[in-house]
């Protein structure tokens, strides 16, 4: 035991890793989260204009997810991240001198790919430099950089954007993360333990199991919920406050969104061994969904902050939980599977979720949108995660072993 718990977690290639993984993930979010305003204030364009932009960059992440496990066989993940990830800096350039809507739909487009590609090959690496006894410390440690620079990026982002403006936050955006791409040639490439062909099982296989790793399923549906109503937060909670004239507190919700995360994170190992996984999700679920309903009610800034409290502190509890779920006893070749898989349905409820509130915002309002968010993150996640307990033959309030 002592000799399993010995095993290093902090090794240069898994530090390597999450730090690549924050300067990737942090420009993402900064430009994602001042986007609509930039299409409203800027260009002019209506709220549904905007929403759809931001659905055509997690679609273009959604598609090109479920094809970097084909990518790592035939050309490996070290290619394909040090390709991909300078490219998804290079095309914020051409924001500064381009107004052309066309264009934009075409950028951001691109745009999703590659850092769907970079994400989805880090976050592999990343768990497959893990040892088996260090597996759900460092899946927690990495989820928590996606969440973190969710909201440290807006936060980044919104006070750029006020000193700069827009051109200067495009530049920004390509130039300050460029750390990111030299510390990919510090990662070490775990070898993978590739069956040879005649070992390799005969049992036929679906065209979406091919693609998808099909047995997590409703957890991923519960983690779409999940990703989609955060998503109305990070790309339209600036346009919220500028409604109301706190713009400027924009920026501190986002700290304290990232803030109540990072100390779940934390958190998380014990808490979930005292309820067990799956009452820990519910529990969540329920904080995520009052959250929202206090957005609703917020006029000011202590409501504003406690809602970030909430939605925060639940989503840093959730995400990194199902993904544990997720992985735990899969097999070391299946892991960027399911890792493309939960990522690929997290950024699909992304686009349906700036998507959703793009077009429902002249309609209902933000106000009343957000209060309609809460039964929906309340309601559907159990749901799936009912069906995947069924499935699985897992105890829907199973602690951790």
């Amino acid at each position: 035991m002592k000799e399993l718990d010995s095993e290093p977690l902090w090794t240069r290639s898994f530090v390597s890793t999450l730090v690549s993984m924050i300067l990737l993930a942090t420009p993402s979010a900064m430009i994602a989260s001042v986007f609509s305003i930039y299409m409203m204030e800027e260009l002019r364009q209506p709220s549904v204009v905007a929403g759809l932009v931001g659905a055509v960059y997690a679609v273009a992440c959604i598609f090109s997810r479920m094809f970097v496990p084909k990518l790592e066989q035939k050309i490996g993940l070290g290619r394909t991240i040090k390709v991909a990830f300078p490219l998804f800096l290079g095309l914020f350039l051409p924001y500064i001198v381009t107004t052309d809507i066309r264009l934009i739909f075409l950028l951001r487009f691109v745009s999703g790919i590659c850092y769907a590609i970079s994400h989805t090959s880090l976050m592999s690496i990343g768990i497959q430099c893990l040892s088996p006894s260090r597996k759900n410390e460092g899946i927690a440690y990495l989820s928590a950089v996606g969440m973190t620079s969710l909201a440290i990026g807006p936060y980044i982002g919104i006070n750029v954007l006020q000193l700069w403006g827009y051109h200067g936050l495009f530049l920004f955006s390509c130039l300050a993360f460029v750390p990111g791409v030299v510390l990919l040639y510090l990662i070490r490439l775990p070898k993978m333990e590739h069956l040879h062909p005649a070992e390799q099982p005969e049992a036929k296989t679906s065209f979406i199991s091919k693609y998808l790793a099909v047995e997590i399923l409703p957890l991923c549906f519960a983690a779409l919920i999940l990703a989609g109503c955060f998503s109305t937060v990070t790309s339209f909670i600036a346009a919220y406050a500028l409604s109301m004239n706190l713009f400027s507190v924009s920026a501190y919700y986002f700290l304290f969104l990232a803030g109540s995360a990072i100390l779940t994170r934390l958190a998380s190992g014990k808490i979930s061994r005292l309820l067990g996984e799956m009452r820990l999700v519910y529990l969540c679920y329920l904080g995520s969904a009052l959250g929202y309903v206090v957005l609703s009610l917020a006029r000011g800034t202590v409501l504003m902050m406690a809602s970030a409290v909430l939605i925060g502190a639940s989503a840093g509890f959730i995400t990194p939980t199902l993904q544990i779920i997720a992985v735990r006893n899969k097999p070391q070749n299946r892991v960027s599977l399911i890792a493309a898989t939960y990522m690929t349905f997290m950024d699909l409820g992304s686009g349906l979720g700036t998507y959703m509130i793009g077009a429902l915002i002249p309609l209902l309002g933000y106000a009343r949108f957000y209060g309609s968010v809460s039964p929906v993150v309340w309601i559907l996640p159990w749901i799936f995660l009912w069906i995947y307990s069924r499935k699985s033959n897992r105890p829907v309030l199973r602690a951790v072993d």
